[in-house]
This record gives structure tokens, C-alpha cells and sequence, in this order.
């Protein structure tokens, strides 16, 4: 059998001849194409040449006098770089050092002042025996590191100046948080002008202060005459001393007002009897300064204004207000400290505040137990026969001012004074 018949070998010769011819017309024809298009092609090249040579010449025109100012500016450029990145970076350094510490300074101090005496009261009053019959005598040196050591925990926010709203401290239309419960309010233009227009309180202003609370271990004292010498006098909750005067004196320059006062005793201030009525009460507090925790709580604020308004036209009283991020942090210093609750009383923040202000501090009137060093009974307050509140921690209060009274920076007055 062959392998490939003549008849096909022949047919597969002349197609294969056919297609040859086919591809050497169709080359011939692209040829004869492109040579008669070639002037019109040349043209066109030599302009798409031309084109690119313009842009080639305008680009190096405008990017090479930017090259040359990028490379005469660029070690000014790196060297401004370098020096914010300087900036920045001692900024933060500052800034770390100043948190690190006042964290460091806070620690150290809750655990320098923390209380160590006896928790069982009974223990503890024995040993307080002991230290109120030793004779007290001031530590010039002691009081000065206890000074630098509260400065240096508080820090800026809750130093002297920032004891009280004033007009340099707070900004019109600015928002001031309440410590209790969230919430804050704007201050607006007619509170920022009720605020003190200057410092009331600078260091150094008084030599000897009397700082008297309300307990009835004041009753049979006869203190009222060595609390009356002192250069300035707080009290407290527009306790009375008309009646007490001998043991608890008549001298009053910087009083507080409790809002409980103001709901139980005078309806809140809602008619025109009750404003008339506070604005009596406030006479025997002439001349004195009316300390008001109106950023406390959201829902005291309103009737604590409106306090302060009758105070004023009264004319009796200068009302201030407490600033809520010093009272903040001063109670939260000492709930550190103390382990204690988060409301140190008002008697004990004021205390803590007045360091800076007054040489020496004779504290009366501070008494957390229902019976005396002698055995006799002793009511809450000695003007009235309302119980004591739990919301505080009297007793750890108590034992940090027997603790600085042993020290000899404060002098702490429990029994009498004659």
C-alpha cells in the first residue's frame, strides 16, 4: 500500500504553489503601500520629534531653578525639622517628668501622713492620752516639709489660689465640671461677674488662724477667748455663737453653708419669708466670708445660687464659691491617704487648704467619738441636737490632725482651754 498516492502528492503540490504566489502578491502590494506613504510618515515623525524636544526643553526651564532652590533650602528644611522634633520631644519630656512627679510626690505623701495608730478607737484614745498631756510645741521644721510635701501632691490646680472661683481663675463661657454625680455648667457672663475680682487668699497673709468645727466638745471649754486672738477665724455650717460665745467665741471671718441647711430649715429658698428669713440668719456672720459648695452636686447648684444672691443683697456676707477641681483633689489626696471615704469634711478640707495662708493653725471643735478623754458625753454639734452623718470618716480625719498635732505642725484643742 503506498504511504502517499500520486494523485493526492500532486494536488498537495499545486495548492502549496498556489499559496506561495498569493503571499508573494500580498507581500508586493504592502510594499508598493509603504513606500508611496513613506514622505507623509517622515512628516509626521519629525514632528512628533520636534514636540517632545519643546516639552523636554520647557520641563528642564521651570524644574531646574526648583532643583536648585530645594538644594539650597534643604539643610534649613532639615534643620527646622530637627529643631521642632527638639520641641517636641523636650515638651513631652517636661511633660512625662511633671506627671511622673506629682504621681511620685502623691504616693510619697499618702504614705508619709498615712494614719498609723490604732484602729479600735478604744486603743487609740488611750494613746491620745499620752500626747494631750505632753506640752505641745511648734516644728518649724516639721510644719515646712509638711508644707512643701502637700504643695508638691497638689500641685497647681488645688494650691491657694485656686481655693476659691475668682474672676482670674475662671473664664467667662467656659464649663466647670461638678465633682459628684457628672454633669457641668456653663458659666455665664452674670455669675463670672458675682466672682471675686481678686485674690482673697495669698500666702503668708496671717500669722495665727483658728479653724473652729462644731463639735460639742467644745461645751464648758471656755475657749472662746484664744479662739477669738487668732488673726482670722473659719467656721462652719453658720454654726451659731451668739448663745456660746465663751466657748467658742464671737470672731467670724470665713464661714460655710451646707445646702442640707437650706432644704430643712429655710424650703429651699422658694418663697419670699424663707429669703428674708436666711438673710436674718446671716447677721451675726457680718463682715465674713460665705463659703458655698455649688459645684458638688448638679442638683444643689441652683438653690446654692440663688443663696449666694440673698447673701449679697443682703450685705451682710461676701458669698464665694468653692473650686470644684481643688476640692477634688484635696479629697482624693487625703481618701488615698486616710483610706478613706471620698468626701472629706468640709472643716478638714479647709484645714488642708489654708497651710499657705496662715503661719500656725489652732484647730478646736474637731471631736469623732460620743464620749470625752474623761468619760462624759459629747453631742455632735454644740449649738444643736441633730446625729452625726456616715458619709464621712470622722474618726481617720480625726487621727491624721493628732498626727500632725504630735509633729508640731498644727495645735489640736480637745478638752479646755482655761
Amino acid at each position: 500500500m503506498e504511504l502517499y498516492p500520486q494523485h493526492a502528492w500532486s494536488y498537495r503540490s499545486q495548492r502549496h504553489s498556489s499559496e506561495r504566489r498569493r503571499h508573494v502578491s500580498s507581500s508586493r502590494t504592502s510594499v508598493n503601500v509603504t513606500y508611496s506613504s513613506i514622505s507623509r510618515w517622515a512628516v509626521l515623525r519629525c514632528k512628533r520629534t520636534v514636540l517632545s524636544s519643546y516639552r523636554t526643553i520647557l520641563l528642564v526651564s521651570v524644574l531646574a531653578p526648583m532643583t536648585v532652590a530645594l538644594l539650597l533650602l534643604r539643610p534649613s528644611a532639615y534643620a527646622l525639622q530637627d529643631e521642632l522634633g527638639h520641641i517636641l520631644t523636650v515638651q513631652g519630656i517636661q511633660d512625662n517628668a511633671y506627671i511622673s512627679t506629682t504621681n511620685s510626690s502623691w504616693s510619697s505623701f499618702a504614705q508619709k501622713y498615712a494614719n498609723h495608730y490604732c484602729e479600735n478607737d478604744t486603743d487609740f484614745l488611750f494613746d491620745l492620752h499620752d500626747i494631750m498631756d505632753r506640752k505641745w510645741r511648734k516644728n518649724v521644721t516639721n510644719l515646712e516639709e509638711f508644707r512643701n510635701d502637700l504643695r508638691a501632691a497638689l500641685g497647681d490646680k488645688a494650691s491657694l489660689n485656686n481655693f476659691i472661683l475668682t474672676r482670674q481663675n475662671t473664664k467667662a463661657g467656659a464649663r466647670i465640671n461638678f465633682v459628684y454625680n457628672g454633669g457641668s455648667v456653663k458659666v455665664s457672663s452674670v455669675f463670672w461677674k458675682s466672682l471675686a475680682s481678686e485674690k482673697l487668699y495669698r500666702s503668708g497673709l496671717y500669722n495665727r488662724c483658728s479653724v473652729v468645727g462644731s463639735s460639742g466638745i467644745l461645751n464648758g471649754s471656755g475657749c472662746g477667748h484664744n479662739i477669738d486672738t487668732a488673726d482670722f477665724v473659719f467656721r462652719f455650717n453658720l454654726a451659731d455663737v451668739n448663745d456660746y460665745a465663751v466657748d467658742v467665741g464671737s470672731k467670724i471671718n470665713f464661714t460655710t453653708l451646707n445646702p442640707s441647711i437650706l432644704y430643712a430649715k429655710l424650703n429651699a429658698l422658694k418663697k419670699k419669708a424663707d429669703r428674708e428669713t436666711f438673710a436674718d440668719m446671716l447677721k451675726q456672720f457680718r463682715g465674713s466670708h460665705l463659703w458655698l459648695p455649688a459645684f458638688a452636686f448638679r442638683w444643689k447648684y441652683q438653690v446654692l445660687v440663688k443663696a449666694a444672691d440673698v447673701a449679697r443683697s443682703s450685705k451682710y456676707v461676701q458669698p464665694i464659691y468653692g473650686h470644684p477641681q481643688h476640692y477634688d483633689t484635696v479629697a482624693k489626696l487625703w481618701k488615698d491617704t486616710l483610706n478613706g471615704t471620698e468626701r472629706t469634711t468640709t472643716g478638714f478640707h479647709v484645714i488642708s487648704s489654708i497651710f499657705d495662708l496662715c503661719d500656725q493653725i489652732d484647730v478646736y471643735g474637731f471631736w469623732p467619738f460620743k464620749t470625752s478623754l474623761e468619760g462624759a458625753a459629747v453631742p455632735y454639734h454644740y449649738h444643736d441636737k441633730i446625729n452625726a452623718t456616715s458619709a464621712h470618716s470622722f474618726s481617720k480625719e480625726f487621727k491624721a490632725l493628732v498626727a500632725l498635732h504630735d509633729r508640731g505642725i498644727i495645735q489640736l484643742h480637745v478638752g479646755s482651754c482655761l
